[in-house]
């Protein structure tokens, strides 16, 4: 098959949901396979080819350290219209992953779809105030691209960024929130719990409580990455509701990484929930052991591995080192695994090490 109509068949399962997902995996498997020099050369050092694969189970996943350390791409590199760049600290940029985006009508078709199932469930329209900085600003990241690609699809006039050069525009955004309160248009908030919680911590500093216009909502994203304590989710949001006067229906976190293309969703607007991630319908999302990575059982805790055919021109098979427990619908994170908690991935990595000097 084309990879044309393959690519299009894949978009038009994005946005409409006809297709058959292990029709297309495979698909695609055959296509990255191919056209993917570093994957190819994993694939055949551990004996799979499109011949062999009996169903998207069995694609060969890449650990998200591959992204480190090669090129993963179907097209040369300097074809690539964006490279998204992992927001990982502890090794410098040099060490952290690249995806190349060649077309980013995936990426865009992925991030609209499924934001506005949980966000905009009842196709509200407000001003979104993005507690991060632009695109423009940050050119190499995924979570700026996806937040100004909503802001400018979804946000009504006033949407604004409240983060420049590094800095949280906190006097800015009070104002804003204050203008809110006083015209009764609801707002969206979106941006990292980091940057949220200097807001609120910030607001209860100036002992300033808002009750937000009725139908305000929150999206917020990323943990704290090693910049400060950890505050656990529930702690959190019960500060935001009473900080903010948004209720914790209306109060989302997206979870998502700079190797795929799709998103996630822990709820949707106006349902109180268990705050499960489901995976689109595009992508597969599956819980494996630590050690034998073979998948768990609902109720078991173990690694969380990724199956997204939005990463077109890449790998669609991601094994990531987040800790999750299987949900029957989905999955609920954990955090991050260290070394000895996730030997299997380790593995994987040391299998990439065998073909690296091929690379």
């Amino acid at each position: 098959m084309r990879s044309e109509e393959l690519r299009e068949r894949i978009l038009s399962f994005i946005l409409s949901g006809n297709g058959s997902f292990d029709e297309l995996a495979t698909e695609l498997f055959a296509y990255q396979f191919e056209h993917n020099p570093s994957y190819n050369r994993y694939c055949k050092h551990l004996g799979i080819t499109p011949k062999t694969i009996k169903d998207w189970h069995h694609i060969p996943p890449v650990p998200t350290l591959a992204f480190k350390f090669f090129d993963l791409t179907c097209q040369p590199v300097e074809k690539a219209r964006f490279i998204f760049i992992s927001s990982g600290t502890t090794h410098g940029q040099y060490m952290r992953s690249r995806h190349y985006i060649f077309d980013e009508r995936f990426y865009e078709a992925a991030a609209s779809v499924w934001f506005k199932q949980h966000l905009l469930p009842d196709d509200a329209h407000m001003a979104f105030l993005i507690l991060f900085p632009s695109h423009d600003e940050l050119k190499n990241s995924s979570l700026a691209f996806m937040l100004d690609l909503l802001k400018s699809r979804f946000g009504s006039h006033g949407s604004a960024n409240f983060v420049t050069n590094g800095r949280l525009l906190v006097s800015e955004l009070i104002e804003r929130l204050i203008n809110a309160c006083n015209s009764g248009e609801p707002v969206c908030i979106l941006g990292t719990s980091l940057a949220m919680c200097e807001l609120i911590e910030e607001c209860e500093r100036r002992r300033l409580h808002f009750e937000l216009p009725h139908g305000s909502r929150i999206m917020d994203t990323g943990g704290f990455k090693g910049r400060r304590k950890e505050i656990p989710k529930t702690e959190l949001y019960e500060r935001y509701e009473s900080v903010l006067g948004i209720p914790k229906w209306n109060i989302i976190n997206e979870y998502g990484m700079a190797e795929l293309s799709s998103q996630f969703y822990d709820g949707v607007v106006g349902i109180v929930s268990e705050r499960t991630f489901k995976p689109p319908p595009w992508v597969r999302s599956i819980v494996v052991d630590p050690v034998t990575l073979n998948e768990v059982e609902d109720g078991f805790v173990g690694i969380l591995r990724h199956y997204d055919l939005a990463n077109f021109d890449s790998v669609m098979a991601i094994q990531t080192d987040d800790i999750a427990k299987k949900c029957a619908d989905g999955f609920i994170l954990l955090g991050r695994a260290g070394g000895s908690e996730a030997r299997g991935c380790s593995l994987l990595a040391e299998e990439w090490s065998a073909v690296r000097g091929t690379a």
